[in-house]
This record gives structure tokens, sequence and C-alpha cells, in this order.
């Protein structure tokens, strides 16, 4: 195991506004180059704007900040090919900025539930990346969570 130290980062709604810009961009000047960015879709995976989502976020981070992020999809776990789900997994592997934001901390959780996605999660972080969780799934980090859509 590596001995560097990655870094939760846990922000409320807005997290794809001007004002987030500098927080992003410290959080990413913070990591070891070459910098891989990635969403995971699932929270809002549920939804019918779920790709809508990933596309503000990639716009975002092309245009504000100059970082290239790729989509981690797992809408569901229930309805995923054993193919797009490894697809999934691999890419998480290799990220080292891990965002995640709008959609229902519950259905996330139920989601990841019985998958590699949470220990993926920790490897990640333990390796040094870092994990942002923003607006409903800054509540998947804690013990207990609230439904937000159920």
């Amino acid at each position: 195991m590596s001995d560097r130290k990655g870094t939760i980062a846990i922000m409320g709604s807005g997290e794809t506004t001007d004002s987030m810009v500098r927080v992003h961009r410290y959080l990413l000047e913070k990591l070891s180059p070459p910098v891989k960015a990635v969403f995971i879709d699932t929270p809002a995976g549920f939804q019918m704007n779920a790709g809508d989502l990933y596309d503000k976020a990639r716009e975002y981070f092309e245009k504000r900040l100059n970082q290239p992020i790729d989509q981690v999809s797992f809408k569901t776990s229930r309805n995923i090919s054993a193919y797009e789900a490894e697809k999934a997994y691999k890419t998480l592997r290799q990220a080292n900025y891990i965002f995640v934001g709008p959609g229902s901390p519950t259905y996330a959780l139920k989601n990841w539930a019985g998958t590699p996605i949470p220990q993926i999660l920790l490897e990640r972080i333990r390796g040094g990346g870092c994990f942002v969780a923003a607006s409903a799934a800054a509540l998947t980090l804690g013990r207990f969570t609230l439904p937000v859509y159920e």
C-alpha cells in the first residue's frame, strides 16, 4: 500500500457553478499527474436526465478547468451487463479524481451494495486519489443516510 493519503471532499449543491471552480482546481492540483477524472452517474441512474448530468459535468470540467472527465456509467446494478459493469469498475480503478453528485443517496447505495464499487473507492482514496461527493451524493458517505426521492 502507498503512503500517500487521498482526499474526500464533501460539497453541497452547486458543484458545477462558477464559485466551485477554485475548489475543483485546488483538489485537481493536489493529485499526482496524470489526472484521470471520472463522473459516476449512479445516484441519478433512475432519472430521465441522468445523461444530461454527465454532459453538464463534462462541459464544466473541460471549459472551466481544462480537464477532461470520463463517465462511469453504472445507472443500476440490476440491468447492467457483466461487460458494462467490468468496464465501469476498470474505469474507476484507473481514476484519481472521482466525482459523484445529484440524485438519490439511497438509490446509489442500494446499487453499489454487493458490487466492488465501495472497495474501489476506498482503494483509490488510500492510493492518493480524490473522491468528491456533491449534492445528494454527499449523503452516501456516512453510516446512515436519508431518502431524497423515495
